[in-house]
């Protein structure tokens, strides 16, 4: 079952986000850690037509003083990047900033992948366009979900 956390929750996504969607991008993810003095920020990030290494650039450089003032005691480490071709899905709300793209869900119960398109989603359930039938999914069905580019 995808996990159901909402990085929305966090400060730190509520103070990115806007930031982000700025510049044109969704949070995909975002994970934050305090290590021996160093934050160490993950952002991935997305846009229907795509993420160049100038886009993870240009938010690097729009978010690093943001958390340079929020956390003033700390060495900052920032990584910005794209979700990847085949990222893994970590959280149902993905489905929503991924809506239209090619995906690929295993199922409770079920032993072989089901492929289709991302249609819309909901707080409990996703539609998938597969071979021009849509279903339903339940995300408390869904063991494992994958982007699937051709």
């Amino acid at each position: 079952m995808l996990p159901q956390s909402d990085e929305r929750s966090s400060d730190l996504f509520d103070d990115l986000d806007p930031v982000v969607r700025g510049l044109g991008y969704s949070i995909v993810e975002l994970s934050a850690a305090r290590r021996q003095g160093v934050f160490h920020v993950v952002l991935v990030i997305y846009r229907d037509d795509g993420v160049i290494v100038q886009a993870c650039a240009d938010i690097h450089r729009a978010i690093y003083p943001r958390l340079e003032v929020l956390h003033p005691d700390a060495d900052i480490q920032l990584e910005v990047s794209s979700p990847g071709i085949y990222r893994n899905f970590k959280s149902p709300r993905e489905f929503a900033i991924f809506a239209g793209c090619r995906v690929k869900l295993l199922l409770e119960g079920e032993g072989e992948w089901r492929k289709g398109i991302i249609g819309t989603s909901s707080g409990a359930s996703v539609s998938l366009d597969s071979d021009g039938s849509v279903l339903e999914v339940d995300f408390a069905v869904i063991r494992k979900a994958k982007l699937d580019y051709p």
